[in-house]
């Protein structure tokens, strides 16, 4: 993408994404990738030979950010690069956390994009998730020792990692050392809590992110699991079945299966107590919550109904496409009247979680976990805006969670995601007024990526784009 030597936005509201209110009658210019100017028309000195575009009608928010995302976990790179990279910006998501990835796919698609190759967001990485022993592939770094988790740090750290991201099988001294190692090397650790960790229990200015809230998961139960007034005996029994698992080496179904009432249990015995206690620490020291709600919410919402119909899977390749279908059926053949149920559970209780965060003061991060299943790059974000603000969030608290809450985490805030002079000119011009409703967000009219603007029609041919890419992918090729 390149940027004209100016762009400037007349006549349009300005929600900057600071907290402030709307400024309607705002002209924006954005000049060399900056936003140069902010103000009234008349108090406005405009560029000459400026491309200009009427607002009047028209929302203006800074470009959103998708803060849980996987760019390079499947075997086909293309994957990255023809599908999900364009379809984020097409979505206004100028920016992605990737949370878990093959560094290498990362680094070509990085280059790719700062060569006008493609189309895509700007990317902070991790590179591979650090966890505990297992089959090692290119998004995972199996550890067993501290030496060793140090040593993986150390080995990332050299390849330009943004941050480190810890797992849930990690054990306690290799966490612990991974965290440690994390601080020396000046890299911020985000991510799981081990299963043999309490989330009360994080080092302050180590780990700054819990991932995920979703009860069903034991690895993404930290959150609840904390709440918990019987924690340590649900750790324990949890723990034992795990290790029952690991030795005769069952698939992860019967696992969740005979951790279920383990997680019914969880839920009936929150403790509101322990659960403020907890919210006051994660404030006090700046630990961040990203519950992908979206994630939950896809095809478990404590109904069987498919949710294909209501998707743009068009975009997808039909291999993809047949896997999600596969994990559908799976659910569906499971779906007795008690599972449904337990699901409804899960997901009131998810968002009901994340509103007591939220009241509590604890800061909020908008990720998708995309590509899971049914779960698709850019759409799924204004699916975890909608599912934030039901939670409890306004919908200028749904866009900062998802604009500069991120940046004030990963260190950026004087750099991007507010609209104000001198950052980063990555906007999203909407057609309808998303503090009406967060679901305006969808309705785009452009995006402005670092200055160059992307208007309906550019959004529209990349989509199409995309959609011929996903048709004429090779039927046969199965992802694994």
């Amino acid at each position: 993408m390149t940027a004209a030597l100016s762009l400037v936005i007349t006549n349009v509201t300005l929600i900057d994404g600071t907290g402030a209110p709307p400024r309607s009658g705002m002209t924006v210019v954005f000049q060399n990738g900056r936003v140069a100017a902010i103000g009234a028309m008349r108090d406005i000195e405009i560029p000459a030979s400026s491309q200009r575009v009427d607002g009047a009608g028209k929302f203006l928010i800074p470009g959103l950010w998708d803060m849980h995302v996987h760019l390079a976990n499947q075997p086909d790179s293309r994957l990255t690069l023809e599908i999900m990279a364009p379809l984020f910006v097409a979505h206004g998501i100028v920016g992605v956390r990737d949370m878990g990835s093959d560094f290498a796919v990362v680094q070509d698609l990085r280059a790719k994009i700062a060569a006008s190759t493609i189309v895509g967001p700007r990317i902070i990485s991790p590179g591979p998730m650090i966890d505990g022993p297992q089959e090692p592939y290119p998004a995972i770094c199996p550890v067993s020792t501290e030496s060793e988790a140090r040593q993986a740090v150390r080995t990332l750290a050299a390849r330009g990692v943004d941050f480190i991201k810890v797992q849930a099988l990690l054990s306690p001294p290799a966490w612990r050392a991974v965290l440690d190692e994390s601080v020396a090397v000046g890299l911020p650790g985000m991510g799981h809590v081990p299963e043999t960790v309490s989330a009360a229990d994080i080092p302050a200015s180590a780990q700054r992110t819990i991932e995920h809230v979703s009860p069903a998961l034991p690895g993404d139960a930290a959150i609840f699991l904390a709440c918990s007034s019987v924690e340590a005996e649900l750790r324990a029994e949890m723990l034992s079945i795990r290790q029952a698992a690991e030795s005769a080496t069952p698939d992860i179904d019967a696992l969740r299966q005979r951790q279920r009432p383990l997680q019914e249990r969880m839920l009936d015995t929150y403790d509101p107590a322990r659960a403020e206690a907890l919210f006051r620490r994660m404030r006090e020291r700046g630990t961040v919550s990203v519950p992908t709600l979206i994630w939950s919410s896809t095809f478990r919402p404590g109904s069987a109904d498919d949710p294909r119909p209501s998707l743009p899977l068009q975009f997808i390749p039909q291999p993809v496409r047949d896997q999600w279908t596969e994990r559908w059926k799976a659910f569906v053949t499971a779906a007795t009247p008690e599972a449904l149920a337990r699901h409804r559970k899960f997901a009131a209780r998810s968002l009901e979680l994340v509103g007591a965060m939220k009241r509590a003061g604890v800061t909020i991060l908008a990720g998708s976990d995309s590509m899971d299943a049914h779960v698709l790059p850019g759409v799924s974000l204004h699916q975890e805006l909608e599912l934030l603000v039901k939670a409890g969030l306004s919908p200028l608290e749904a866009i900062q969670s998802a604009t500069c809450n991120g940046a004030r985490l990963l260190g950026k805030l004087d750099q991007w995601s507010t609209l104000e002079v001198g950052k980063s000119a990555d906007a999203v011009l909407l057609d309808a007024d998303p503090l009406a409703d967060i679901r305006n967000t969808r309705r785009i009219a452009a995006v402005v990526v670092g200055g160059a603007l992307l208007d309906r029609p550019r959004l529209d041919s990349i989509l199409a784009q995309v959609e011929a890419t996903a048709a004429a992918w090779e039927s046969q090729q199965k992802l694994q």
